[in-house]
């Protein structure tokens, strides 16, 4: 193998070559649309109490909030990866001792998660205002129908594609008690800010409901 090839699949480069392979993966996948994915990467991270604080507190630390999950985790993942490659060739060429490198090698797994995060806080700082924007126009898209483009929508999992003003929009979706598959026709009802996700009910229903109230 080259020495590219040593470093970035030895400790501790591997670590972060796996996770930006599941980023290109990822957004591959999202590009192309070969399948759906089933996995809510843009999960609450109040998941889990110990990791939120740890994961929140990154986040906040670096200004990494308003962002889309995503691309934070994209971003940290390719510039870890760039930092720690190059601290692992460095050391690789200047100390010969392996255990050495090896202590060295967990010294640098953690300065490179850290400097990727703060290079990443630097880079996507110019997109913030991108973001507000489109969460101040979140709550202009309440009462419009959408189509399910997921597998499915539940209470913890879905995607629906909305038409506004000829430009096609993907958003993340939930229901309360219902489980609606993909092509599904659904409404727009209700937006929490701070998952980012749109609660809907299936069309029918809404219409159902309405003509109740008349």
């Amino acid at each position: 193998m080259t020495s590219f090839q040593q470093i970035i699949l030895t400790f501790p480069t591997v670590i972060f070559t796996f996770f930006l392979a599941l980023a290109i993966i990822f957004w591959l996948v999202s590009l192309l649309g070969l399948f759906d994915l089933d996995i809510d990467l843009d999960a609450d991270v109040d998941s889990s109490e110990t990791l939120s604080g740890m994961f929140t507190g990154l986040l906040l630390k670096f200004r990494l909030v308003g962002y889309p999950l995503t691309l934070v985790f994209s971003a940290v993942a390719l510039f870890a990866w760039l930092v720690c490659y190059y601290l692992a060739y460095l050391t690789a060429r200047f100390v010969p001792i392996v255990w050495v490198q090896w202590l060295l090698g967990i010294v640098w797994l953690w300065v490179a998660l850290w400097l990727g995060a703060w290079i990443s806080g630097k880079m996507l700082r110019p997109l913030r205002g991108l973001f507000k924007q489109t969460q101040q126009k979140s709550a202009n898209l309440l009462g419009k129908t959408a189509v399910v483009r997921s597998t499915r929508v539940d209470n913890h999992f879905g995607e629906a594609e909305v038409i506004v003003s000829g430009a096609s929009l993907l958003l993340k979706v939930r229901t309360e008690n219902a489980v609606l598959p993909r092509h599904s026709k659904v409404v727009l009802i209700g937006y929490d800010a701070e998952s980012g996700c749109y609660q809907v009910v299936d069309e029918a229903s809404f219409l159902q409901s309405n003509e109740g109230e008349l």
